[in-house]
């Protein structure tokens, strides 16, 4: 994940308040994709560059990997990626 990590930072009160055209908040969707099953990696280079710790995310991150990790994961037969 790139420098829409913003998207994933708890003290950013956009993050929390209601989209408008639904009633659920960004956070709320990103938990929803989570009980589903998705899995959400942050760029090392990016935690870095914001000066962010895992710990100023949401819960349920499953971790900082580098762009080679990510490059090896994405390249996986089966491998299903989004990118922000």
């Amino acid at each position: 994940m790139g420098l829409a990590v913003s998207l994933f930072v708890t003290n950013v009160p956009n993050n929390h308040q209601k989209l408008p055209f639904m009633d659920k908040s960004t956070f709320d969707l990103i938990a929803d994709a989570m009980r589903l099953g998705v899995k959400f990696y942050v760029c090392s280079a990016v935690m870095r560059e914001q000066k962010l710790e895992l710990a100023d995310l949401i819960d349920g991150f499953e971790g900082v990997i580098g762009m080679v990790e990510m490059l090896e994961r994405i390249t996986q037969e089966g491998a299903t990626v989004l990118t922000f």
